[in-house]
């Protein structure tokens, strides 16, 4: 069995560095709430962790939280340039696919109406376009996206927020909250 130990590799490669320096990256963009943010530098450092790891040597694992490389005793490890460069390489994949990690993270859909209409717009076929928003604009749409806000909703206070704290985040008041709550146990 392999002996391992840690090796601290300087604050600025723990945790809350890296995700500051993710939130800053993120600040430019408009179309995200601090929530969403908050989604996506979490999903962003995850992705540089599994980037970094699959750079370091083998058996050579980062720790975000303790700053730290964990690795076998006496294994090779990155020098500080070797570190630096590896980490550049690593963010650079990350940002490669941030596009792709914001849809898996937040789905496919705009976060606001603006955002909304712009894509709307963006469509360039006019027949499409008028599907696409005629789709939006029906009642059976409607419905259905009521049920998904109320699901979400839902599954929220389940993981353990408050009905403030979901009213809060999505910028409504609690009766709105509590309405869709009592609708929900209305229809079940």
């Amino acid at each position: 069995m392999t002996t391992t130990t840690t090796t601290r590799i300087g604050a600025q490669y723990g945790r809350d560095s890296q995700r500051d320096s993710i939130l800053a990256y993120l600040n430019g963009d408009d179309t995200l709430t601090d929530h969403d943010r908050d989604l996506m530098a979490d999903a962003l450092l995850r992705e540089l962790e599994t980037e970094v790891d699959e750079r370091l040597p083998v058996d050579v694992y980062w720790t975000p939280a303790a700053s730290e490389l964990v690795h076998p005793v006496g294994a090779r490890l990155p020098d500080a340039w070797e570190l630096a460069e590896l980490w550049a390489e690593a963010w650079r994949a990350v940002e490669g696919r941030h596009a792709e990690l914001e849809r898996d993270t937040l789905g496919a859909l705009p976060g606001t109406l603006e955002a909304l209409e712009a894509a709307l717009r963006a469509i360039e076929d006019p027949i499409r376009r008028a599907r696409v928003s005629g789709l939006l604009a029906s009642s059976d749409a409607v419905r259905l996206v009521a049920g998904v806000r109320g699901d979400a909703v839902e599954e929220a206070t389940r993981q353990g927020l408050s009905r403030q704290e979901v009213a809060d985040l999505l910028g409504t008041g609690l009766p709105a909250i509590n309405k869709i709550m009592r609708g929900r146990r209305r229809a079940s």
